[in-house]
């Protein structure tokens, strides 16, 4: 069983929500197994970005988290409401990579690839 506290990080899937219904979640799989859903780890950062960029994210055609996964090591939960929380071995990868992630949005996966190997270039590199 999951205690929360107020102010906790919740990756959970919604099962449902209505105009006239309380909305209810649920931190277990339609398998009835937690997997990556519960209490988002201490730590990270939290952003709220447009939808454009979660579903670009989250498109099987988008290979950012694997070409970002290539220069930075980090975890990552991506919701469909709009929020990206991410870990990085440093506050300081953490928001470039954040940043990368938020211009995604107007970036080819060329252009992201790029931009990866210019900061690697700069010192930021991370996964040896």
């Amino acid at each position: 069983m999951f205690f929360f506290q107020v102010g906790d990080t919740i990756y959970a899937r919604v099962l449902q929500a209505g105009r006239n219904v309380e909305v209810e979640l649920t931190c277990v799989d339609r398998y009835g197994k937690a997997g990556l859903l519960g209490k988002v780890p201490e730590g990270g950062f939290l952003v709220h970005c447009s939808i454009n960029v979660i579903r670009k994210i989250r498109s099987p055609l988008c290979r950012l988290k694997e070409e970002l996964g290539k220069y930075f090591r980090f975890d990552i939960a991506i919701g469909i409401n709009g929020c990206i929380w991410l870990h990085a071995s440093s506050v300081q990868q953490t928001i470039l990579i954040m940043n990368i992630i938020l211009e995604a949005e107007f970036l080819s996966i060329d252009e992201i690839k790029q931009r990866c190997k210019e900061l690697t270039a700069k010192g930021y590199h991370a996964v040896t």
